[in-house]
């Protein structure tokens, strides 16, 4: 388990590359060094809540329930993110 960490306004991303759906294709999406933490949380919560509205639809019209284990996946993450921005909002005042 991770010792927690004050929080510090130097934390920052370090350079990080997903492969997606493209394996010779690396480096075609990369976060960027030097991005504050928190920044980076926010465009987390919205790109999972994203993810998020788009696995519910699928799970409406599907036959079967496997799609609302991601459903269900996809809102304990953003549940955690989201708890974890706004405790490092607070933890800024």
């Amino acid at each position: 388990m991770l010792k927690p960490v004050p929080l510090h306004p130097k934390i920052l991303t370090s350079n990080r590359s997903s492969r997606g759906a493209l394996p010779d294709h690396d480096k075609l999406f990369a976060v960027q060094a030097g991005v504050p933490v928190l920044d980076a949380m926010e465009h987390a919560s919205t790109l999972l809540d994203t993810a998020l509205n788009s696995a519910r639809d699928l799970a409406m019209e599907a036959d079967d329930h496997k799609p609302w284990a991601v459903v269900y996946l996809l809102e304990n993450t953003l549940a955690l993110v989201n708890a974890s921005v706004n405790g490092m909002l607070e933890a800024k005042l």
